[in-house]
């Protein structure tokens, strides 16, 4: 989707703008982080 999509998502009122949160994206980088290191094993974390 292009920014102006996701614009025009809000003015609609189908999404929601909210400020950003690091807490809340430092969370997501850390569980993608798992997952791609998961794919490489054989057996999986338990994070």
């Amino acid at each position: 989707m292009t920014s102006q999509q996701f614009k025009n998502l809000v003015d609609i009122g189908q999404l929601k703008e909210e400020p950003g949160d690091q807490s809340e994206f430092d969370g997501l980088v850390h569980s993608g982080r798992s997952r791609l290191n998961d794919a490489r094993l054989d057996v999986l974390s338990a994070n």
